[in-house]
Order: structure tokens, then sequence, then C-alpha cells
């Protein structure tokens, strides 16, 4: 999924952090974000077999956006969706870019070990 918003909506980051931080918290033995934790060897493995339901990802910024681009599961998935739910039309300032019947056998953004 890819989320894009205006930078200044603090409002949906938060709710994106926490949604994320929900799914990855019950998963890993870790308090808070997973920008601060490292998997390890097992996890990575899991992770990438589709074992450990995770959301990873990165951000891109510039002045007026940021666009923030996540896999996991499709339970972990679904849960974010769920919780952070499109609350307009896709337009200018606000996209959610997301397809649960579109799926890839390879995960990306673990091999960053965050």
């Amino acid at each position: 999924a890819v989320y894009t918003f205006e930078y200044g909506n603090v409002k949906l980051l938060q709710s994106l952090n926490k949604a994320i931080e929900g799914v990855n918290s019950k998963n890993l033995d870790m308090i808070g974000s997973l920008m601060t934790y490292e998997l390890t060897e097992e996890e990575i493995e899991r992770a990438e077999n589709g074992e450990l339901n995770i959301i990873c990802g990165f951000t891109v910024l510039d002045d007026d956006c940021r666009m923030i681009f996540i896999e996991g599961t499709v339970e972990g998935m679904m849960q974010v969706l769920d919780e952070v739910r499109r609350t307009q039309a896709n337009d200018w300032s606000y996209r959610v870019l997301s397809n649960p019947e579109i799926r890839f056998k390879k995960r990306v953004y673990k091999s960053f070990n965050v």
C-alpha cells in the first residue's frame, strides 16, 4: 500500500504509525516503533516465508507531502487498512493506493532489517 498525503497532516501520520506499531508489537518482542528495532536472522527468514506478521516499509518526504510505502502479510495489511480507512477520494493532497487482491511472494523492505 502507498499512502500519499500533505506533509502537515500529522493526524493521519500518527494514525498510520499507531496501526503499524499495533501489528508489529503483537508479533515482535518490542516496545514502540520498528525504527528502533533490528530484525534477527530468524525473524528475517520468518518474514520472508510469510510466517512473521509484521509491517515494513519506508517514507519519502519533500516540502509538500509524504509518501509512505508499506508491505506485510495480508492479515497485517488488512489490519492497517481497516484502522486507517480512506477518508476521501484520491486527489492532489491525499491518495491511498492499495489492492488486497494484488499480492507478492517476496518481501522487499524487510531486507533493511528494520
